[in-house]
């Protein structure tokens, strides 16, 4: 009996701190905004930079920022060696371009908390891109989530888990990109606007979530900011949050004018400050975030996002794109062992 009542104990408080630990690091509860390594460097201003295949997650217009297909792999550990707790999140996801104007994608991701919470989202979207100054997108989501009570006998007969300990639903999302010149663009996404209901026994609903934002280029830095407003209903106490993030990203070597083989970024939101790097590799690129949340400095080793993305495909046909390909100059061919060759390609059709 003792050590069946030492393990209630132990389960209930690690479910206590990953529940506590979802509501407030941006990490689950369907929060997570884009898991690409690069946005949470810059403290999740990504709304008007979306430019790899995990925009789809938070603003799926700006897959027609991709010149060629793209495939994306995600590992987070989210507050490394917090006491009693593991946190894991993995992600994919991937883009192809059909012709000058359309981008379609696809991803998942999934989030664990100790193996008592599991959430997982698998998304579709499509872009579409008329013009140079603008493009549009549009997604769907399949949310499902669920709960482990097997190790805990008085857990099991909990009326909240009752009829059932998983839930899932369809969420949907929009977004749209304006480029007004050259060195800026300004980005607006909607995630879950249907506000579905993931609950068991009562109402538990996904936010829907609304976020602007612009980056400016200057030269070698770019300045990132995003604001976002994410609401429950007027049915749900304390619904409404309002939320910001700015970020700089600093290309520190340069394989090309367009496309650095190094990015330094910084950022920072109202709940933690991080960090990171980009590195271009030819066909592959690695990105790498660092994250401290403010009240837990002492407690972990803050948080950890690796992503490998890799290119493929022929790209598309700069001079299918009617309206820039005109305007451009067409570029000497690089050199067949130029391992940024990608990048140039890509850069002179964006």
């Amino acid at each position: 009996m003792k050590n069946s009542a030492s393990g209630r104990t132990t389960w209930r408080a690690a479910l206590a701190a990953a529940l506590g630990l979802v509501a407030v690091t941006s990490h689950a509860g369907f929060q997570q905004g884009s898991p690409s390594a690069s946005a949470q460097a810059l403290g999740g201003a990504f709304t008007a930079k979306a430019d790899d295949s995990s925009a789809i997650f938070i603003n799926p217009s700006g897959l027609s920022q991709l010149g060629f297909g793209e495939a994306s792999l995600m590992y987070s550990r989210p507050l490394a060696g917090l006491s009693g707790v593991s946190l894991q999140q993995g992600a994919l996801s991937a883009a192809v371009p059909l012709g000058p104007d359309w981008t379609v994608g696809a991803g998942a991701w999934t989030f664990d908390a100790s193996g008592l919470l599991s959430e997982k989202e698998a998304i579709l979207g499509a872009a579409y891109k008329p013009s140079p100054r603008w493009a549009v997108g549009a997604s769907a989501s399949y949310l499902s989530h669920s709960y482990s009570v097997s190790g805990d006998a008085l857990a099991s007969r909990d009326p909240v888990f009752s009829g059932a300990t998983s839930k899932a639903g369809v969420g949907l999302g929009v977004g749209a990109m304006f480029f007004p010149r050259e060195n800026l663009s300004l980005g607006l996404s909607g995630r879950n606007l249907n506000r579905p209901n993931l609950g068991l026994a009562s109402k538990d609903i996904v936010p829907m979530e609304v976020r602007t934002g612009g980056m400016l280029k200057l030269s070698r830095f770019s300045v990132l900011a995003d604001i976002g407003v994410r609401d429950a209903g007027s049915d749900v106490a304390d619904g409404r949050q309002v939320n910001w993030a700015l970020g700089g990203e600093w290309q520190a070597l340069q394989a090309t004018r367009e496309q650095p083989s190094l990015v330094l970024r910084l950022g920072l939101n109202a709940e933690q400050i991080g960090g990171g790097f980009g590195l271009n590799l030819g066909f592959m690129r690695v990105d790498y975030a660092f994250s401290l949340m403010e009240s837990m400095l002492s407690d972990s080793f803050g948080g950890h996002r690796l992503s490998l993305s890799f290119r493929f495909g022929s790209g598309r046909d700069a001079d299918s794109v009617k309206p820039r390909a005109a305007a451009m100059p067409r570029r000497e061919a690089p050199a067949a062992n130029d391992p940024f060759d990608y990048y140039q390609r890509a850069g002179s059709i964006r």
